[in-house]
């Protein structure tokens, strides 16, 4: 593949890498941008990608926030059934039993008392 056919379907930094071996000087083809203008389009491609990378970012947190809830939820669930299992006597079909009361309070606040 020469250089010209390179160049014509492959990018700059793409031919520049893999196949060029002596300088473009010495091959008296085109020369490729300065350090300045790399800069800023490095800036440039840098500013493209930002916004990818902080939703990725957000979304991470996102994901983190739910599983947190998540794990929270199962652990005060889990709390208040086996809170209701031991206790004896217990009427599940009546929300103002004290021992349904006091598994609620449990699981809210960590303490049977009512607040």
């Amino acid at each position: 593949m020469s250089s010209n056919v390179a160049q014509a379907f492959l990018p700059v930094w793409f031919v520049k890498r893999f196949f060029s071996i002596c300088s473009p000087s010495d091959r008296g083809g085109t020369r490729y941008p300065t350090s300045e203008r790399r800069r800023g389009s490095a800036a440039l491609e840098t500013v493209m990608v930002l916004p990818f990378l902080l939703v990725l970012l957000l979304g991470t947190v996102e994901i983190a926030k739910i599983t947190y809830t998540y794990y929270t939820l199962h652990k005060m669930l889990y709390s208040l059934a086996r809170y209701l299992g031991t206790q004896q006597g217990t009427n599940f079909c009546d929300p103002s039993d004290p021992n349904i009361v006091a598994a609620k309070n449990f699981a809210l606040t960590g303490t049977t008392r009512p607040t």
